[in-house]
């Protein structure tokens, strides 16, 4: 999984996203997202008959916050980076050897 976090498939929007008006429509303006996963069509149907419109309202209020970068924290991630330090469970820009 180190991998999805250093190549997110979906990285945040420079613009506000489009409001989620329903199960698969929302979001991403090119991309076409599900609200959210789900294993099968049983809960797809669940998903999509449910009046979901408090979680919708939820999630466009998440999407429509700006992101803003910690500057100091930034700072020290970039030199772990550089210096090939290990913090927590960030990736590292090495190759993991698989056996």
């Amino acid at each position: 999984w180190q991998q999805s976090l250093a190549e997110p498939r979906s990285l945040p929007m420079l613009v506000t996203p489009m409001p989620w008006e329903g199960f698969a429509r929302g979001c991403y303006l090119k991309l076409r997202y599900r609200v959210m996963r789900v294993t099968g069509e049983l809960q797809r149907e669940a998903c999509e008959a449910a009046d979901m419109r408090k979680i919708y309202k939820a999630l466009n209020v998440l999407g429509s916050t700006r992101w803003k970068i910690n500057r100091k924290v930034f700072t020290v991630v970039q030199q772990a980076w550089t210096d090939n330090y290990v913090i927590s469970e960030l990736p590292s820009k090495h190759d993991i050897i698989v056996e």
